[in-house]
């Protein structure tokens, strides 16, 4: 727990007791309560990101550590069922709402992680989210500095720090991890912008698309 809250916790708590000790029994429950809230919310909040955060040493140079994946996975929480084929390796990168302008984003960062001239990249996402702009606090810890600066994404970087706060629902969905049913999967849909960089790299792709 960070010092910060550390302090705070600890300054309730002394709060809470004095108040008791004078008597004022609702006024301590009500500070015992906050104390217990703060705490829930803080390891709530420290178990989102690290199911978020990346293992930062696959983008090192040591050679020994895992690349070369057949499949790379990018797009909003689903069930990939038989998209994968057995026996294939594969690394996913999903969270709630995550929007093709996002993935595209995380895939410029990420696509050196495939197979060279043999990978296959899966965009996945929901129909309703195929042409929004938005980008997400689940994003921003896949993006290099450079161009969070670059595109003027400072505020979420500091907003990422603290998602269950600043976007509650996802962050719930992120550690629930609900999954459509395979069912529901179209190949329907089609981005220039993402095709001619796969292409440029010779990264195969699909484009998968479901109902919210």
């Amino acid at each position: 727990m960070k010092s910060k809250i550390k302090l705070l916790v600890i300054s309730l708590f002394v709060a809470a007791i004095l108040s008791l000790s004078l008597g004022n029994i609702i006024f301590s429950l009500l500070l015992f309560l906050s104390i217990l809230l703060i705490v829930i919310l803080h390891f709530l909040n420290k178990e989102v990101r690290s199911k978020n955060e990346i293992n930062r040493s696959l983008f090192s140079l040591d050679p020994t550590l895992p690349r070369n994946f057949d499949y790379l996975v990018i797009g909003d929480i689903c069930d990939l069922g038989d998209l994968i084929p057995k026996n294939s390796s594969s690394i996913c990168f999903l969270s709630p709402e995550r929007t093709i302008e996002g993935s595209f984003l995380i895939l410029k960062h990420v696509f050196s992680l495939l197979e060279e001239s043999n990978g296959t990249v899966i965009f996945v996402s929901k129909y309703k989210n195929l042409s929004s702009k938005k980008i997400t606090l689940f994003d921003i810890p896949f993006l290099h500095p450079v161009t969070i600066n670059r595109l003027g994404f400072q505020k979420f970087l500091k907003k990422s720090r603290f998602p269950l706060i600043f976007s509650p629902i996802s962050s719930i969905k992120f550690l629930i991890c609900p999954k459509p049913m395979r069912k529901i999967y179209s190949d329907s849909f089609s981005h220039q912008a993402l095709e001619d960089f796969c292409k440029e790299r010779k990264i195969s792709i699909k484009l998968f698309a479901f109902e919210s």
